[in-house]
């Protein structure tokens, strides 16, 4: 299947121009804090320009929109911003959590014994909205099992896959 990116790029402009229309603010005025001329943010509501990314953060610290509701729509995130906030959040308690629990591994475990774990429990934390803390401790227990590390490893070198 291949995207239409003509399409994409009018519908993150609507979902820009919906955003300008929430804050409340005229399109000189939403053009002046995104620090881009008027014609340019015509431009990116009438989807004729794809939105550069540093756009969109300024557009999260003012109003608090969402970039990946801009750019993905509200069928992959929501398009407040607070949404977006806890899931970085959640994010990086499960990272620091994580990584405290396997930060003496000896040996150090390797990225693809950790990496299929890590994924689950990023996803699970994010749907959840919390690091699922009881889940976090057992999964590293797991991988400090030096049988779930040779597994690992050896599933990593196999030339057969």
């Amino acid at each position: 299947m291949q995207v239409d990116d003509s399409s994409s790029l009018v519908a993150a402009g609507k979902r820009l121009a919906e955003a300008r229309e929430r804050s409340g603010l005229s399109q000189a005025d939403m053009a002046a804090r995104l620090q881009v001329s008027p014609r340019s943010l015509q431009k990116y509501e009438a989807g004729e320009r794809e939105i550069p990314f540093l756009l969109m953060l300024r557009l999260f610290h003012f109003s608090g929109t969402n970039p990946a509701w801009i750019v993905l729509g509200p069928e992959h995130a929501s398009p407040d911003g607070e949404t977006y906030g806890r899931a970085v959040a959640v994010g990086r308690e499960l990272y620091l959590m994580w990584e405290r629990l396997l930060w003496d591994a000896v040996p150090p475990v390797p990225p693809a014994a950790k990496a299929p774990l890590w994924n689950v429990l990023l996803e699970i934390a994010t749907k959840r909205g919390s690091v699922p803390e009881g889940m976090v401790k057992d999964a590293a227990k797991d991988l400090l099992n030096p049988t779930c590390q040779r597994e690992a490893h050896h599933e990593q070198r196999d030339p057969r896959k």
